[in-house]
């Protein structure tokens, strides 16, 4: 098994897995519920995921926006949208549709998933509502629940989508990879832009003073 401060020390998110990947392919990565899924299958996974979003034209530096609890298919569009050099803006669960709103439209998001109905919450409605005042998105999915009307379902995504060309959009480790917001408790939220370089830095730190 590779070294964790030595394998993400100056490379970027994509990569790193990567290397995880080659090292332990048949190694479980992800457990959620009863479903197992080793290194191999969700970089294939992730692959197919990359293809669709490219198909529909996400291009490097675009931001793919989502609202996902922690479940596998939020790790499988980290990874896809990282592929491609475009940027993840995750949203917090418990925004509603002002701060939706407000997030997306800055971030000028070109596609946007979501879960349909979390913690008693329709977020379909939410979404709904949202649409014609969010002008950029391409994309709307929805995991774990049905589509409505102009939608996708993240599993018609998977669905024979061709893997995109790595070489072309591998990003590097100055290339930006994660805008967050801030709570905005003092106004509104504020987008913070984060480069490969500072979370694999990070994790690096972390992995080397836990052994």
């Amino acid at each position: 098994m590779p070294e964790t401060a030595a394998l993400l020390r100056g490379l970027t998110f994509p990569a790193a897995f990567g290397r995880w990947v080659s090292a332990t392919p048949d190694r479980v990565a992800l457990v959620d519920g009863e479903r197992r899924i080793t290194f191999r299958e969700l970089d294939e996974l992730s692959d197919r995921l990359a293809g669709a979003l490219a198909a529909r034209g996400i291009a490097r530096g675009d931001v793919v926006a989502c609202q996902l609890p922690n479940i596998w298919e939020y790790v499988c569009l980290l990874l896809a949208t990282t592929k491609l050099g475009a940027i993840v803006s995750p949203q917090h669960m418990i925004s509603r549709a002002s701060e939706i709103e407000y997030s997306l439209g800055f971030a000028e998001a070109r596609a946007f998933f979501y879960i349909p109905s979390h913690a008693n919450f329709d977020f379909q409605a939410m979404v709904a509502s949202l649409r014609e005042r969010l002008p950029a998105l391409r994309l709307v999915a929805t995991v774990r629940g049905g589509a409505a009307a102009g939608e996708t379902e993240f599993a018609a995504l998977l669905a024979g989508a061709p893997a995109p060309d790595r070489a072309a959009r591998r990003p590097g480790p100055q290339d930006r990879f994660v805008l967050s917001f801030t709570s905005g408790t003092s106004g509104k939220p504020k987008g913070v832009l984060h480069t490969h370089d500072g979370p694999m830095s990070n994790a690096a730190l972390t992995g080397s003073s836990s052994r």
